[in-house]
């Protein structure tokens, strides 16, 4: 089982980022994420929340009305979240281009497994500490708190869709 997905995770990075590496940055702006090539280390890249930096944007807002225990608190858990990000993106960054380059080698698509098994188990560990976060940050937040986190989450991406609109 591991196998297809470590082997369904190359097929799709050959097809994303093409068998050189070439990024597609056509219609995006020079300052979006993925034209910087900034890619995500998470297994699941869309739909989990980012609370830590929802939260950071959110600091003062009257409605969310965090404590300073609760500030105080959400600090650490983002604090250890980073450390341990920042820790492990760049060895994804780096067995991301080895597994590239080794695909433009006259290569087995078997000798490159070993690597591609790393890759996935670093990514399945950065998304194992995306969801403590989120675990942790419901821990410290009240009910009413995450619920108000997440109107004002669906406001804004309305907001996105109609600006989005022509």
């Amino acid at each position: 089982m591991v196998k297809k997905i470590v082997a369904a995770l190359l097929v799709v990075s050959v097809f994303a980022f093409g068998a050189n590496g070439a990024k597609n940055t056509a219609g995006m702006s020079p300052k979006s994420k993925k034209a910087r090539g900034m890619k995500p280390i998470f297994l699941i890249q869309r739909g989990l929340p980012h609370y830590s930096g929802i939260i950071k944007r959110m600091w003062d807002d009257k409605g969310l009305n965090l404590t300073k225990e609760q500030k105080e608190k959400l600090l650490v858990v983002r604090k250890e979240t980073m450390k341990a990000l920042f820790e492990i993106k760049p060895k994804v960054k780096e067995l991301e281009k080895k597994i590239i380059a080794l695909t433009k080698e006259d290569k087995k698509i078997t000798e490159i497994y070993k690597d591609l098994n790393k890759l996935a188990r670093l990514k399945e560990e950065a998304s194992k500490v995306h969801l403590k976060c989120i675990e942790k940050t419901k821990e410290i937040l009240t009910k009413e708190q995450f619920e108000y986190i997440h109107q004002k989450m669906k406001k804004s991406r309305k907001a996105k869709k109609h600006k989005a609109k022509p």
